[in-house]
């Protein structure tokens, strides 16, 4: 005679397969995929929210795992920049100069109300298409036209440029707001 408790563990495993193989099929019609966050300036919160994105991303198969990393650093990147350049209004200069003394001052700027109260916005949409995202700060912006180009010889050493470079080398699209608080990151499907 068949063990009573073998029989309900088979089952057990049955249904949980035949969930998971339903649970594909319905992620199979996923056409699009928008999500929303409104975040304190706490760069701890980065990494799970990027880990969120790409488990979205990969739910869609859209794009492969090298893909995913790049897209990953590219807003880890926007979202350190909204959170450093623009919310807390930290200069570049400051951290080639001392990088200590500019995350103390990051540190004390969280202490300020005027500085904690702001906000990024993150809003992504995933479609069959292309993935888009755009980044906001509450900081008073900047003139995208004045930034240094990272890839010109004079500035290869500098600290500061760096990122944007990466966002760059890494989405097919990048474009800011006439105010410099905002940015589009634009990948489209491969």
């Amino acid at each position: 005679m068949i063990d009573k408790h073998l029989i309900e563990t088979v089952k057990s495993v049955l249904l949980l397969s035949r969930g998971q193989l339903l649970r594909r099929r319905v992620l199979n019609t996923l056409k699009s995929v928008e999500s929303r966050f409104v975040l304190v300036s706490d760069t701890s919160l980065i990494a799970p929210l990027v880990a969120y994105l790409q488990e979205q991303m990969g739910m869609m198969r859209l794009f492969d795992e090298m893909q995913l990393t790049q897209i990953g650093v590219a807003v880890h990147e926007s979202l350190t920049n909204a959170i450093y350049h623009g919310n807390l209004e930290l200069d570049s200069e400051l951290r080639q100069e001392d990088e200590s003394a500019f995350y103390r001052l990051a540190k004390e700027r969280l202490q300020e109300t005027r500085f904690a109260a702001r906000r990024v916005h993150l809003a992504a949409t995933l479609s069959a298409a292309e993935l888009r995202i755009v980044i906001s700060d509450e900081g008073p912006g900047f003139k995208p036209s004045e930034l240094r180009d990272p890839t010109d010889k004079i500035n290869m050493d500098r600290i500061g440029g760096r990122g944007l470079l990466l966002i760059r080398s890494f989405m097919d699209e990048v474009s800011h707001s006439q105010q410099g608080n905002e940015i589009t990151l634009v990948k489209r499907a491969s």
